[in-house]
């Protein structure tokens, strides 16, 4: 794309946002495109490309774990009760695109077993240690509320790492892969136990094809 600095800089322009998500949406099934809030709705975005969004993603284990005597506790009501599981959690996953730092940027809402919405401070047991607090804050997302949300001052350095790892490789990946690459590399080194489905492999296998 015409003056893009995906390469080069490891951003996109919305357009290119757009192009992105668009790809993300036909390749796996499970992640759609929502209207945002009329109110709300950025002046450069279409009325119903405002953001992306993953439903009833599992998360069956946590990063943090819980003391030893809970997991005892569990284990042996666990014996007894033919329940569901009550270390199943489920995510929505959102992504908007912050016109500041020209990146994508993640959101997450945490549910029970149950369906109750998680706490945040439960939430933070399923995001990496070394993210919790630093660049993981709660914010609220005009359309799915309180999120856990990771700021995305650093995600254009950190895309451009991955991206020039793919070149090292001999793959020019095109900016229609941009999401893929920041779902498998970025968000997945945040929240390792979300078990949304991309597959970078895949994708890159394809890009390598002449």
């Amino acid at each position: 794309m015409q003056g893009s600095a995906f390469l080069q800089k490891g951003v996109l322009s919305f357009e290119e946002f757009i192009l992105a998500g668009d790809n993300l949406v036909s390749k796996f099934w499970d992640w759609s495109w929502e209207e945002g809030d009329p109110e709300g709705k950025k002046p450069y975005s279409p009325a119903y490309n405002q953001y992306l969004v993953c439903r009833n993603v599992p998360c069956l284990k946590r990063v943090v774990p819980v003391k030893e005597e809970c997991d005892a506790a569990r284990a042996e009501a666990d014996l007894f009760d033919s329940g569901p599981d009550p270390d199943i959690r489920t995510y929505d996953i959102g992504i908007t695109y912050d016109n500041c730092y020209k990146t994508p940027r993640v959101w997450l809402m945490g549910f029970d077993v149950e369906g109750n919405i998680l706490e945040p401070q439960l939430m933070f047991e399923d995001i990496s240690q070394d993210n919790t607090q630093i660049s993981v804050t709660v914010e609220y997302h005009p359309r799915m509320g309180p999120c856990a949300t990771v700021h995305p001052c650093s995600h254009a350095a950190e895309m451009k790492k991955f991206i020039d790892v793919l070149m090292s490789r001999g793959i020019e990946p095109q900016v229609d892969m941009y999401l893929l690459i920041f779902l498998t590399s970025i968000v997945a080194s945040v929240t390792p136990t979300i078990e949304y489905d991309c597959d970078l492999d895949i994708w890159a296998e394809q890009a390598a094809k002449p």
